[in-house]
């Protein structure tokens, strides 16, 4: 069975190689924290040669300071897809605590309306991110 994403086209390895952008951590760093050995494992993660164990996300996602739950998202859509699909069927769409919060503030905000997403309202949200949007 050919892959669905070719190596360098792998959403987990492109969330994750801008996460260690993000992060500044050098590689050698960020495998010592995950208890590897030698970094080019981070490398090889990276580049989307090897798929990232789904039982060191949690630990991943906690040294780079990014979402466990969206980077657990992104490697069960890409690496198994029916049993993310499984899960959201049976849980609902998983939101974080924080993201939660978010959605809370912005139900305050709209007094409690349900405001639409609008072209302007997510230019205005990717701003308050500081999110590059491509055009």
């Amino acid at each position: 069975m050919t892959p669905k994403y070719p190596a360098r086209h792998s959403p987990v390895a492109r969330y994750l190689e801008q996460a260690i952008d993000r992060s500044g951590l050098p590689q050698t760093e960020i495998a010592e924290a995950m208890g590897y050995e030698r970094p080019n494992i981070i490398s090889m993660f990276k580049s989307g040669a090897t798929k990232i164990p789904i039982e060191t996300i949690p630990k991943l996602a906690e040294v780079l300071g990014v979402s466990e739950l969206y980077f657990m998202k992104l490697a069960l859509e890409e690496y198994h897809p029916e049993m993310w699909m499984v899960i959201e069927r049976t849980f609902g769409k998983l939101v974080s605590e924080n993201e939660y919060e978010i959605v809370d503030a912005i139900r305050t905000a709209s007094a409690g309306t349900d405001p639409e997403l609008t072209e302007e309202l997510e230019k205005e949200l990717f701003r308050l991110f500081d999110i590059k949007v491509a055009s």
